[in-house]
C-alpha cells in the first residue's frame, strides 16, 4: 500500500488507519483485564 498525498484524500485511507485504532484499542483491554 503506498501511502502518500493522494491516499490522505480516500476515504479508505482513513477507514484503514480507524481499523488499525479498533485493534490497538481491543489489545489495550485485553492488556488491562490481565493486570
Amino acid at each position: 500500500m503506498k501511502f502518500n498525498g493522494e491516499l490522505l484524500n480516500d476515504g479508505s485511507n482513513v477507514r484503514f488507519g480507524l481499523e488499525i485504532i479498533d485493534k490497538l484499542y481491543l489489545q489495550a483491554i485485553c492488556i488491562v483485564r490481565e493486570l
